[in-house]
């Protein structure tokens, strides 16, 4: 049976506002992620929502067509890596935790080489930054343009960055997936050909841009349209199949899709990624608990994957967090849990499940896991 839309938003309203009350009496939360040990230089780049109840819910709320013209472009698996150049064309190189340095001096932080790669190509980066401005004048003769600096934000990606996607074959570069200018998000299907190849900066237009018309009326079928779209960039990435690897097109699977809502490209709360089920958990969570867990530990053992615990490693690294020290394990397991919340939070209403619950399991199994994994390491390092 297809499902109302208007049920949906309504049961979304409730929980968007349940979200709501436990976000105003949890603000604290991300205050502990070592505040002293991280650069609050980060990324500027909006974090893009996965949830697609939530999206659904804002796409009601802040859009006026029906159905919704969507372009969309392939998600790569890499790194947030992101271009800032002001005014005064004083470039500064981030990942999506904190600003990146060329490793010359203690305390200097790069990751993967990005900011050592685009240190040797600022003459390269101050063209490109002209160039969007050029371009955004053209589109839009009739806007004042603000000398604001721009933002360059992009996806690091090739060998050593990611596993299990075909990018993960390719030498090291620099994507450019979306760019702010004048203070806001820009439309990208408008700049697909700027980029400079020939020092390694590519364009996510490489890998098609492409229209869809999604009737989030008939919720069901807009959801499955999306899902088999979806499909079928984890099995084969169009982005990598634009590429030549020993003689022979690059064929591998992909991540995912990143959506955007024609009538308002630039509005990040209207932006959508859907990943493929090769990047999903394996198993889902059901509405009853067993005998051998809760449905709490349920939960938490589900959506504490193997790809998050992954990725809390990585925040580490990017933060200059050593993750070879016990004591960092506290840090690490503060970020899964807040990933944890902020990404899985709908799931853990819709099944009834308290907040400091979950918090506490997903703790203790964050730790037991960096411990674990700390062992593994230690371990292989001696042989």
């Amino acid at each position: 049976m297809i499902a109302s839309f208007g049920k949906i938003v309504t049961t979304m309203q409730k929980d968007n506002e349940a979200i709501h009350d436990k976000d105003e009496t949890n603000k604290e939360t991300s205050k502990r992620l070592a505040p002293d040990a991280v650069s609050t230089n980060g990324s500027f780049y909006p974090s893009i929502d996965g949830r697609w109840k939530d999206w659904l819910y804002r796409i009601y709320k802040l859009t006026s067509s029906q159905p919704l013209i969507m372009t969309r472009n392939v998600k790569l698996h890499g790194t947030h890596a992101d271009v800032l150049i002001s005014p005064m064309n004083v470039i500064t190189f981030h990942s999506r935790n904190r600003q990146l340095t060329v490793p010359k001096n203690p305390g200097d932080h790069d990751i993967h080489g990005f900011a050592a790669q685009g240190d040797k190509h600022r003459a390269n980066i101050l063209k490109l930054k002209q160039a969007y401005p050029d371009r955004f004048v053209a589109l839009n003769p009739t806007i004042a343009r603000k000398d604001v600096g721009s933002m360059i934000a992009g996806e690091w990606i090739g060998k050593g960055v990611q596993r299990h996607v075909a990018i993960a074959q390719l030498e090291l570069r620099f994507v450019v997936i979306s760019v702010k200018i004048n203070g806001s998000w820009v439309k990208d299907i408008d700049y697909p050909d700027i980029a400079d190849e020939e020092v390694r900066i590519y364009n996510i237009s490489r890998g098609g841009y492409f229209h869809e018309t999604i009737d989030v009326g008939d919720v069901e079928a807009a959801q499955a349209r999306m899902d088999t779209i979806t499909k079928q960039v984890d099995e084969r990435c169009p982005f990598a199949a634009t590429f030549v690897v020993d003689n022979k097109p690059l064929h591998g699977p992909g991540e995912g899709i990143v959506w955007k809502c024609d009538e308002d490209p630039g509005n990040a709360l209207l932006w959508l990624k859907t990943k493929g089920t090769s990047h999903l958990p394996k198993q889902n969570v059901k509405p009853k608990p067993s005998k051998e867990e809760t449905l709490a530990e349920r939960f938490v053992r589900v959506y504490t994957h193997e790809r998050r615990m992954e990725q809390g490693l990585e925040y580490l690294a990017e933060s200059n967090i050593g993750s070879c020290d016990r004591k960092n394990g506290y840090v690490y397991a503060e970020w899964v849990v807040k990933d944890l919340l902020k990404e899985n939070r709908t799931e853990m209403i819709e099944l009834g499940l308290k907040e400091k619950e979950v918090e506490r399991i997903a703790k203790s199994r964050a730790l037991k896991w960096y411990h674990e994994d700390l062992g593994r390491r230690s371990a292989e390092a001696k042989l």
